[in-house]
């Protein structure tokens, strides 16, 4: 997760970079939604050199149920996270960054969750079948017999440089410092209005 000031060009350009960038493992596809933030002539022309070798998708027109999983990622991660107020001052961006780079680097390498391996219908009822124990996204990288010897070694780092008592505590301090400068009034505009 990365904040991105506007939806301009330039700042969700600078996002995606810095996000891929903090991946490690190559990235296959993207697929965004229809926000005019993605779906734009410069996005489509940085692109290729934002993430090399990877397809671009996006969800179909008029089709809301095509992108319910990013939607619910937006609620589970991002709005549990910051809330659904206003952020309206550009001088947080330090902080919001901050903050979302720690909750990432959290729910990649010491939240463990069950992942969905079978869904089935029995009559009116959707039935699931879950993993019989929770992993972490790290774990799964870690077991997975395709994944590259040197990107292994990358989540290996990043687990051996990140302690999860550490991180919570950065993640309380940079959300105490997104409060703090929410709480703070607006400064007066440098021109008038």
């Amino acid at each position: 997760m990365r904040p991105a000031w506007n939806k301009g060009a330039a700042a969700v350009c600078d996002a995606l970079k810095d996000s891929f960038g903090a991946m490690p493992f190559d990235i296959l596809g993207v697929n965004t939604d229809n926000g005019p933030e993605f779906l734009n002539a410069h996005l489509a022309r940085e692109f290729p050199w934002l993430c090399p070798g990877a397809a671009r998708s996006r969800s179909r027109p008029y089709l809301k149920n095509d992108n319910p999983y990013v939607e619910q990622k937006n609620g589970h991660a991002v709005r549990r996270i910051l809330g659904y107020g206003r952020i309206g001052r550009e001088d947080m961006l330090g902080a919001l960054g901050e903050l979302l780079r720690c909750e990432s680097l959290y729910r990649n390498l010491f939240r463990a969750t069950f992942r969905l391996v079978e869904k089935w219908r029995e009559g009116p009822r959707w039935r699931k079948r879950f993993e019989k124990e929770p992993r972490t996204p790290a774990q799964r990288a870690l077991g997975d017999p395709g994944a590259p010897e040197g990107r292994k070694a990358q989540v290996l780092a990043l687990l051996a440089a990140n302690d999860p008592v550490a991180l919570r505590r950065r993640i309380d301090v940079a959300r105490a410092e997104v409060a703090r400068l929410l709480c703070e009034p607006l400064p007066p505009p440098s021109r008038p209005l």
